[in-house]
């Protein structure tokens, strides 16, 4: 197992990732979300890194877990839409399976997992 940090400040750290877009297993986000605009670019980013491939034991398919905190009801309305429009299946992590540590009245967390065409 690897552990590898992906900061991106700008869109000319995509063309630097080149051969690692189909190396994540598991992705995490938090604070992601404020400015509706940039939605559309961050699900883009989601598509990209969740590229399906083929392993010995099947395809494996990267997941996101998101912490998300609610900013504004448009811009979350944009987030779930595109999401789903882009092909991603969103899940509520429940709060009663998280430590008490980590709960928060204003932070949810989400699982987020691209939903393969079988012809990909």
């Amino acid at each position: 197992m690897s552990i590898s940090a992906l900061f991106l400040k700008n869109h000319l750290c995509l063309w630097t990732l080149g051969a690692f877009w189909d190396h994540f297993d598991i992705i995490l986000g938090s604070d992601v979300v404020w400015l509706e605009h940039l939605i559309p670019s961050l699900v883009s980013l989601f598509q990209k890194l969740t590229i399906a491939r083929k392993e010995n034991d099947g395809v494996r398919t990267p997941v996101i877990i998101l912490s998300h905190q609610t900013r504004s009801q448009r811009s979350d309305e944009v987030l779930w839409e595109s999401l789903r429009v882009g092909g991603f299946k969103i899940e509520r992590i429940p709060e009663g399976s998280l430590h008490p540590q980590f709960k928060s009245p204003k932070v949810n967390l989400f699982r987020i997992q691209r939903v393969h065409d079988s012809k990909e």
